[in-house]
């Protein structure tokens, strides 16, 4: 098991999302990050509510952002009710990358109604 930092949440609305890629795009170029924009018509996402399955298929749009090559991507991928449900792996990338995805998720956690984190690293 790594060290992994799980997160979810709703967006406020459109332009919450829009100012969310806006700022992780930012955040990412001054880093040196990799980034892909995202928008696909039909994605099957599997999520998890308790101990529950709850599957999403439908449309998505957002970002991936890339912050390590020994890092898992940070899926920032929203469906269609602004919601996303991720996590990313950072054990093998080092403490200061594990650190700045925390910062990442803090600088955005305003532009949402809800965001939750679960942080294995405790940061």
């Amino acid at each position: 098991m790594g060290i992994t930092i799980h997160f979810e949440g709703r967006l406020a609305g459109e332009v919450a999302f829009h100012n969310l890629i806006n700022t992780a795009k930012e955040f990412a170029r001054t880093r040196g990050w990799g980034i892909e924009s995202v928008e696909l018509e039909e994605v099957a996402l599997q999520r998890v509510r308790g101990e529950k399955d709850w599957d999403y298929t439908g449309p998505i749009r957002g970002v991936v952002l890339y912050p390590h090559i020994d890092c898992e991507p940070v899926r920032l991928e929203f469906d269609r009710d602004f919601y996303v449900q991720s996590f990313t792996k950072t054990q093998f990338a080092g403490v200061q990358t594990h650190l700045d995805v925390v910062q990442l998720l803090r600088a955005i956690k305003p532009l949402f109604q809800n965001l939750n984190v679960e942080d294995e690293g405790e940061y």
